[in-house]
């Protein structure tokens, strides 16, 4: 199953929840198989994103987070990119 497009991945900062599994999945494995990305294209995993103390967005990114888990990841991603926002302020 793919939910966006090639396009959007190739233009965007990749971060996922896992790698190995975030590259079984259709909006990764699809763009991978037709040349529009590569598994390099993954800047960082969850772990990778959660300690980085340096990450940086610019106002014109593109981002994209591929959960290839389920919904309870998505709201530990959002508490903690909330809370980050919230000490750099």
């Amino acid at each position: 199953m793919q939910e966006a497009d090639g396009e959007v991945m190739s233009q965007a900062r990749i971060f996922v929840d896992d790698r190995t599994n975030a590259l079984l999945s259709g909006d990764l494995l699809i763009p991978i198989n037709q040349g529009t990305i590569s598994a390099e294209s993954i800047e960082a995993d969850f772990y990778e994103l959660c300690q980085s103390r340096t990450f940086m967005r610019k106002k014109e990114d593109v981002m994209v987070y591929k959960n290839a888990g389920g919904a309870h990841i998505n709201l530990a991603v959002s508490i903690m990119a909330i809370k980050l926002l919230m000490e750099q302020q």
